[in-house]
């Protein structure tokens, strides 16, 4: 198991693909306990240009979505 203090070195921010879809829901449900009916209808919602993920080791393990104002 990694160890939950050592420092990320290799963090990428990138844009969002719509291979990423499948990851954002689980983190969205792990973060924000989202419900399940919401994550399985994330594909029909999802615009991967409205979200930016990091990535730590090639593992998505943060979201971050913009809303338009």
């Amino acid at each position: 198991m990694r160890d939950p203090m050592k420092r990320v070195e290799n963090l990428v921010i990138r844009d969002a693909t719509d291979a990423d879809i499948e990851r954002v829901g689980q983190l969205s449900r792990i973060s924000f306990n989202i419900p399940t009916s919401a994550v399985k209808s994330l594909p029909q919602r999802y615009r991967a240009s409205r979200y930016l993920v990091a990535e730590d080791a090639g593992r998505i393990v943060a979201t971050t979505l913009s809303h338009p104002m």
